[in-house]
């Protein structure tokens, strides 16, 4: 059985570990939604060191899709 720290190899994609940060509404965006310092900050502090995979914090295309008042 493979452990966490196992790579995962498939025809489209070579990951070095099967880590994986999920999404997470963590409102480091500025108010219209746009990539800040702490954003930045945030996923520097957490990959590609640790994970095999990080994926960014939710986002919207419209307003109306929005969750909080920092996208």
């Amino acid at each position: 059985m493979p452990s966490l720290s196992d790579p995962l190899i498939t025809d489209k994609i070579e990951l070095k570990n099967r880590i994986v940060m999920p999404p997470m509404a963590n409102d480091l965006s500025s108010t219209p939604g746009a990539v800040t310092g702490r954003h930045t900050e945030h996923y520097n502090a957490r990959s590609p060191a640790d994970d095999g995979l990080s994926t960014v914090a939710h986002s919207s295309t419209f307003p109306q899709g929005e969750l909080s008042s920092n996208p």
